[in-house]
């Protein structure tokens, strides 16, 4: 056997680790990117499947040559076959969305970075392109999901100058993660919407009781009642309360167990309330989506039991793509809080009260 020389071993090792960040940059970096042009010049929908795409086909050569599972590769791949022609009375097709936002929003891979911003350059595409171009199927029909991430961007992007000059600009960083992260979540609230145009057409309302309106925010002024920061311990029970929570909704979601799901939610809302009042802080982001997720299985159950489980499989998605990034947006309540002892009620004052329990 011929055996490799480790100097040449390592070079091939560093041109690869060289050849990857150069990919990356040139792919998801925001100055390699206009965003005015590509908007004028094809889909959101589209560019970002040729993005995640490319970023497919980079992790096929990685894998090759490191040896590495190609586990990720075939993610990506299926929700882009979902996302470009999707076949939503094929069991595959949730299964494939599923799998890819537990990977994009997890942050445990080196790919999830680069797949997060592919999904936020697309979704700012989707935002800025006119509404001519939106599709026939989307744009006669109420887009339930994206139109409540379209109205919370253009919320907080307004609000932002105002926590900014109170703030004397500490807080821009903290509105531009936010508001990047809304803009991931839009090109999949989009394929949802589609999915709730088709069953809509059936009859079945699923979506039309799920959000609530962005009208029913607090001022952006409004005093903060709670002043405190998590410490150290305090963020440890909190990341454990919410790892416990996805564990839970995942289960019973996957079960299609919505009463479970209600419980679970009713459960963490009472943990994470403690815990607020405990630490005199603020976890309302969090809150808000224990809250959406606990009403999206109520909305879930009551329907199953009206149209015989009809859109069981529809809940059981929608859910789970909330349950895969609450970790993710947890970091925006850890972010805010230091906000909060200046009276500056970033987030806070952003978020409409959800109906649940």
């Amino acid at each position: 056997m011929r055996k490799s020389h480790p100097e040449l071993t390592k070079k091939s090792h560093g041109l690869r680790k060289a050849a990857k960040r150069l990919f990356l940059i040139f792919l998801l970096a925001p100055g390699f990117v206009s965003l005015g042009a590509f908007a004028q010049a094809e889909a959101a929908d589209g560019y970002l499947a040729r993005q995640l795409s490319s970023i497919a086909r980079f992790c096929e050569l990685q894998s090759l040559a490191e040896g590495e599972s190609v586990d990720t590769v075939n993610k990506i791949d299926g929700f882009v076959k979902t996302f470009s022609d999707p076949d939503f009375s094929d069991e595959k097709t949730s299964e494939n969305l599923i799998e890819f936002c537990k990977l994009a929003f997890s942050g445990s891979t080196p790919q999830s970075g680069s797949l997060l911003r592919a999904l936020q350059l697309g979704g700012h595409l989707s935002f800025t392109r006119s509404n001519s171009s939106e599709k026939t199927e989307i744009s006669s029909h109420p887009r339930h999901f994206s139109g409540h991430v379209r109205e919370a961007i253009i919320v907080n992007k307004a609000r932002s100058d105002f926590y900014r000059k109170r703030s004397n600009g500490k807080t821009s960083k903290l509105s531009r993660l936010y508001t990047n992260l809304e803009y991931a979540i839009l090109p999949l609230a989009t394929l949802i919407d589609r999915w709730a145009a088709k069953l809509n057409q059936a009859g079945i309302p699923v979506l039309t009781n799920d959000f609530a309106a962005m009208t029913a925010i607090n001022p952006a002024e409004t005093p903060v009642a709670r002043t405190g920061v998590l410490c150290r311990d305090g963020q440890a029970e909190f990341s454990k309360l919410l790892d416990f929570f996805q564990t839970e909704i995942s289960r019973a979601a996957r079960h299609k167990d919505f009463l479970k799901a209600q419980l679970q939610a009713i459960k963490t809302l009472h943990d994470l309330r403690r815990l607020e009042l405990q630490h005199n802080c603020n976890l309302a982001l969090s809150i808000h989506f224990v809250e959406s997720i606990g009403l999206a299985a109520r909305n879930a159950q009551r329907l199953s039991q009206t149209f015989n489980g009809r859109s069981d499989n529809f809940y059981r998605v929608f859910i789970l793509l909330q349950n895969a990034g609450i970790k993710m947006f947890a970091k925006v309540d850890l972010k805010a809080q230091p906000f909060h002892r200046q009276q500056i009620g970033i987030i806070v004052n952003d978020l409409p009260a959800i109906p649940f329990p």
